[in-house]
């Protein structure tokens, strides 16, 4: 969530934030833009699941409230699934 946060503030790159080329995966060089990537902060395959019945971050969090998404983390903590090993990341 924090990273959409980002986004709407203007402070880390959101996809239409790239110039010119088409192809560049949301790539510019370092001159285009000083604003950092989403993927700075996780892989793309964390971002967007790595193949079907794998969500990836987004489609775990956009849509959510701060409250649902809350409520669903400390689910998780006290369940034992909010720890590193099972991948989470809270």
């Amino acid at each position: 969530m924090a990273i959409r946060r980002g986004q709407e503030a203007g402070e880390i790159r959101n996809s239409g934030d790239h110039e010119g080329n088409q192809y560049a995966n949301g790539r510019v060089h370092q001159a285009e833009s000083s604003k950092p990537s989403p993927a700075d902060y996780a892989k793309r395959s964390e971002l967007y699941g790595s193949n079907p019945g794998k969500p990836g971050i987004y489609d775990l969090t956009d849509n959510v409230s701060d409250e649902d998404f809350e409520a669903a983390a400390s689910e998780a903590r006290a369940e034992g699934r909010g720890r590193r090993e099972h991948g989470a990341r809270f």
